[in-house]
């Protein structure tokens, strides 16, 4: 399902930290500088010898492990984290995000 990267913004928008694969151009236009991202790994992914992009689990547990420790032990960092989400998505109008979703959905159905 396509969410046009709308989770990441409402949880942005409600100061929560985010994490993202960094090989993600979509997540890296919708989040821009304000979220964390994550280094993947080019991996053969099929027999035809294609590669995919893919985070590891030690990347993941990574990206949590820094978030905790900031709750811990330097939370002022992670109160800038949580300012630079909120702000970056003040950028986003909601009203214009569901008039453009509702086009394309609607272009989809017409086809």
């Amino acid at each position: 399902l396509e969410t046009f990267g709308l989770p990441l913004v409402e949880s942005m928008a409600c100061g929560t930290p985010v994490a993202h694969p960094d090989s993600c151009e979509v997540m890296c236009e919708v989040c821009g500088e304000a979220a964390y991202r994550m280094p993947t790994v080019r991996v053969r992914a099929y027999p035809e010898g294609w590669e995919q992009q893919r985070l590891t689990d030690e990347t993941v547990a990574g990206a949590i492990r820094y978030f905790y420790m900031l709750r811990r032990e330097r939370p002022e960092q992670l109160r800038q984290w949580q300012q630079r989400a909120v702000a970056w998505t003040a950028r986003y109008d909601w009203g214009e995000a569901a008039r453009d979703i509702s086009r394309i959905l609607l272009r989809i159905l017409e086809d």
